[in-house]
């Protein structure tokens, strides 16, 4: 009998917090009208998770889909840290004023970077030991 992975759950509920997190701050952030092209990349952020559920469920039926994993956070882990680079001068700006959405929007975002490395690194590795 094989014993499941521990690590899956975990990134689950971590995909799942980030997911929230992501879709709370650009509903408080207080546009009105936000662009077609968030509303897009809204759908896409439940694929990580859903594909987690699936590896947790089967891994060895549904570990083709560890490559994507690893290649959605490594191209995620780059737009992150374009909108930190991009947000950090209004956040620190705003935050003195006393307004702290788009800082701790910030402030998320280096922590989302944290883990999706590691998500990241755990799927290309686990790709790696499941194909020998």
């Amino acid at each position: 009998m094989r014993h499941r992975s521990a690590a899956y759950p975990i990134i689950l509920v971590y995909e799942v917090i980030r997911l929230f997190a992501l879709l709370r701050q650009s509903a408080v952030s207080g546009m009105v009208a936000l662009p077609l092209s968030w509303y897009a990349g809204s759908a896409l952020l439940c694929l990580v998770p859903v594909l987690m559920f699936m590896l947790f469920l089967d891994e060895a039926q549904f570990s083709l889909w560890l490559p994507l994993i690893s290649l959605i956070k490594a191209i995620g882990i780059p737009a992150l840290l374009f909108f930190i680079a991009m947000n950090w001068q209004q956040a620190v700006t705003l935050g003195y004023s006393g307004k702290f959405n788009l800082l701790e929007a910030v402030i998320s975002a280096v922590l989302f970077i944290l883990g999706d490395l590691v998500t990241g690194i755990y799927c290309f590795r686990r790709n790696r030991t499941l194909c020998r």
